[in-house]
């Protein structure tokens, strides 16, 4: 940036799926149509609201070296596959009808899940109010971490590739604002969760596992457990009470890009 390496820019043996969307599009761009052994120069633009303050709206110019270069190779559909895919007499007809149940179940969840942060998204731009520092630094330090742990998992050196905590500060900000404003309508208007919805909640999440029953037990057999599923039926009582005060449009949104944003 500026002819200076900048604080968490630099990685070795970072793995990059493109058309992932996980990194920046500039970034992807660059690595599009090469090949391994090459070294590349790019320009990438960081946007205007990235995270790190210190990056947003700048433009940095990266180095990368390309050590590997992948490709996914689609099976047959055949009764074989069929079979590996759980289907016992490799029926392709009970595969397609399968695929298309699990696919309208998913379309379903995420486009309750985009309608949910539409929701949490719009909530503190309607309410303005001072927040306490300490949840905001309590809440920095949990996003740093999921970051670290997300790094990890990725086989990425955190040593290597440090992020500095105050790039979460914004993020903190909203998600605490956010906390505070849901807490609040919660108690106001009563949203708590009944136990027919927590259990309708984890019935629907167990519908995708081979034993749906043993998925069941699973969550009602520990408290903590439950007490997550309590919480997102609470947000979903919030995004219910929102939807029905608020001037709400509807938006046409193809297959693909509903997979893709909501993932």
């Amino acid at each position: 940036l500026d002819g200076v390496a900048f604080e968490g820019g630099s990685a070795e043996g970072f793995s990059v799926v493109l058309g992932e969307g996980r990194m920046l599009p500039d970034f992807e761009k660059g690595l599009m149509g090469q090949a391994k052994g090459l070294g590349l120069h790019f320009p990438v633009q960081f946007p205007e609201n990235y995270g790190a303050e210190q990056l947003a709206g700048k433009l940095a110019d990266f180095e990368a070296t390309i050590h590997k270069v992948e490709a996914p190779v689609l099976p047959d559909v055949d009764q074989d596959f069929a079979q590996q895919l759980g289907v016992p007499d490799g029926d392709i007809e009970k595969l397609r009808a399968e695929i298309r149940k699990n696919l309208e179940r998913e379309v379903a969840q995420r486009v309750k899940a985009r309608v949910k942060a539409a929701v949490m998204d719009a909530l503190p731009k309607v309410s303005s109010f001072d927040l306490p520092k300490a949840l905001i630094e309590s809440e920095m330090d949990a996003l740093a971490e999921r970051a670290k742990q997300d790094l990890a998992q990725r086989g990425i050196d955190v040593k290597q590739m440090p992020i500095p905590r105050e790039a979460f500060e914004d993020s903190a900000k909203k998600r605490v604002q956010i906390g505070l404003i849901v807490s609040e309508l919660v108690k106001q208007q009563q949203l708590q969760p009944k136990p027919e919805q927590v259990r309708a909640i984890v019935e629907e999440a167990a519908a995708s596992y081979e034993n749906p029953a043993e998925v069941i037990r699973y969550y009602f057999s520990d408290r903590q457990r439950l007490a997550e599923v309590e919480a997102l039926a609470i947000e979903q009582n919030v995004v219910d009470y929102v939807l029905q005060h608020a001037k709400v449009s509807d938006k046409d949104l193809a297959f693909d890009e509903l997979m893709q944003q909501a993932a």
